[in-house]
């Protein structure tokens, strides 16, 4: 198991990290609602920050974001099999996941 699926499995399993990773760093703007000091502080009390703090705030969580993004979309680049990349790559689907179960054919 660990030979054959796993290997198979983490494309995926990173996939969902990354994803998970993304959505938990964007929403950490709200974390002034439970009175902890962050960077949503200025986007959610521009009346205390202003303007241009709202404005810069945002784009560097912004920022930020797409850096766990790429990051992450590294990672899981470089732990996916060179055999499923290959794979990929040949049936011109690089973003594609391909289907590991053989199509079995009556003739």
């Amino acid at each position: 198991m660990r030979r054959v699926e796993l290997p198979l499995a983490v494309a995926t399993i990173f996939g969902g990290i990354r994803t998970s990773a993304v959505a938990v760093v964007a929403t950490a703007t709200i974390t002034p609602l439970a009175n902890v000091e962050s960077l949503g502080n200025p986007i959610l009390e521009p009346q205390t920050y202003g303007l241009a703090c709202q404005i810069g705030a945002s784009i560097v969580i912004a920022l930020i974001t797409l850096a766990t993004d790429l990051g992450l979309g590294l990672v899981q680049r470089a732990v996916t099999p060179e055999g499923l990349k290959r794979s990929a790559y040949r049936t011109g689907r690089p973003g594609k996941r391909l289907s590991t179960i053989p199509v079995l054919r009556r003739s």
